[in-house]
């Protein structure tokens, strides 16, 4: 069983927490996996509970670990260019060690699996916390970024190996859909999965509630004043098949001649969309807004008509969840992790190639007004199910779970490595050190 946590927290009394949030990307990076963290912590600290985030420094010049005063440590890290600026850090640090042992965690909580998710396993290890581990991304759909069209079975063959030994390791493990368990079920992990999607601020996104006044200059300065606006907001890759979309554009205008699409976000697809959008002769009906501010998106959801997406890689799709809080139905590419989110008519409609994306689109643009207002209402109460509360909830219900199963010698381990000063636990660097070696040492083994 994985539909549910197994374990309710609801009716115990509350215990303030403190939580360590261990990730390779966090705010300002805009992506599902730093939206992902920065909700939690906001709902984690509005329930009453100590949140940290463990993550790199922004400035990959810094040679100093730093400990902000809203609770985020910052680890040195070097950027990986090739990787859409993703950052990742040293996985051994005695000075972040030194910051961590004080904020004397209950729960450590990862999110990524490289730098930073080796020294939660490192902290975990010394002072015995309990280990949670969410699944976020399906890197199964992402290796092209390392192999570039090379070894594409041999890299899918890696990262189901990688998934499993790194999934296996905690004691509790989170995914956001259906599709990220039976993935990780498919690689051969048995362990108990909770499923929890995570919310998102409904009131925050919902189109009563953004500024007007933002709103209205946004459609000035992109001439969408009585025009049909189609909308796309996230990142431009490979992966998420923007291209599928404009090259769609050419027939579909014919159909729709008031027809805009507004592409919000950047990435490293940016220049290949672009003069895709020259070479069709479309650049008057298609408007590239470039990356904007994570608290100021509502506002540009509010710009639209409908949200499309071609992508087939997303493990929940939290943009589909905000487009419908804003009241926009969605026209999406099949994927399962849509499946009881997408609904056919009533929250919106599957394409499964370009032709059918361009039909559906076709019957959504001349539906009549009554069916249109009915779809807005549906998908307004379906983005209620993806509430903040009901997200801060599940988590609390499964941190529980795992403090509430350690045994004795893991309590005693805790209160012992606790008292120690920092000095006489760096010994334990180098066992697990060499536990990192192996554990590349196999990766090696494999990819031969």
């Amino acid at each position: 069983m994985y539909n549910q946590p197994l374990y309710e927290s609801v009716g115990k009394p509350f215990k303030k927490l403190n939580i360590g949030l261990f990730t390779d990307t966090f705010t300002p990076d805009i992506n599902g996996v730093s939206i992902s963290v920065a909700t939690l912590r906001q709902q984690l600290i509005a329930m009453g509970h100590n949140v940290y985030v463990i993550t790199p420094t922004l400035d990959t010049k810094l040679l100093w670990t730093t400990f902000e005063k809203d609770g985020i440590l910052r680890i040195p890290s070097i950027k990986l260019k090739k990787l859409y600026g993703y950052r990742i850090s040293r996985p051994f640090s005695i000075r972040a060690l030194e910051f961590i042992k004080s904020m004397n965690l209950d729960i450590i909580h990862v999110h990524t699996e490289f730098g930073i998710r080796i020294l939660s396993e490192w902290i975990s290890s010394i002072f015995a916390i309990p280990f949670i581990y969410t699944y976020h991304t399906m890197y199964e759909d992402y290796t092209h970024y390392v192999t570039h069209g090379h070894f594409t079975n041999v890299s899918k063959k890696l990262v189901t190996w990688y998934s499993k030994v790194l999934v296996n390791k905690a004691n509790e493990i989170i995914v956001p859909s259906v599709k990220t368990s039976d993935a990780l079920h498919a690689y051969g992990v048995e362990k108990e999965i909770h499923l929890i999607p995570t919310g998102i601020d409904i009131k925050r996104f919902n189109r009563d509630n953004v500024d007007k006044n933002v709103v209205g200059e946004l459609k000035t300065k992109y001439n969408l004043n009585g025009k049909f606006v189609m909308t796309y907001i996230g990142r431009f890759a490979p992966e998420k098949s923007v291209d599928l979309v404009i090259n769609a554009l050419p027939e579909l205008i014919k159909k729709i001649p008031d027809l805009l699409f507004l592409v919000v976000g950047y990435g490293p697809s940016f220049e290949d969309l672009n003069n895709l959008v020259t070479k069709l002769n479309i650049s008057e009906h298609v408007i590239f807004t470039g990356k904007q501010p994570a608290n100021l998106i509502q506002n540009f959801y509010a710009l639209g008509d409908v949200f499309v997406s071609a992508s087939t890689s997303e493990t929940q799709g939290i943009t589909y969840i905000e487009a419908m809080a804003n009241g926009l139905p969605v026209i999406a590419r099949y994927d399962e992790c849509l499946e009881g989110v997408l609904i056919e008519e009533k929250t919106g409609y599957f394409f499964t190639n370009p032709q059918e994306f361009i039909e559906k689109m076709v019957k959504f643009y001349k539906s009549s007004d009554e069916h249109k207002s009915n779809m807005n209402k549906n998908v307004l109460e379906k983005a209620t199910e993806y509430s903040l509360e009901t997200f801060g909830n599940k988590i609390i219900a499964v941190y529980n779970k795992a403090i509430d199963e350690r045994d004795i010698s893991q309590i005693t381990k805790n209160r012992k490595n606790n008292a120690k000063p920092v000095k006489k636990l760096v010994k334990t660097v180098e066992k697990k050190k060499y536990e990192f070696t192996n554990e590349v040492r196999d990766l090696i083994k494999k990819i031969k």
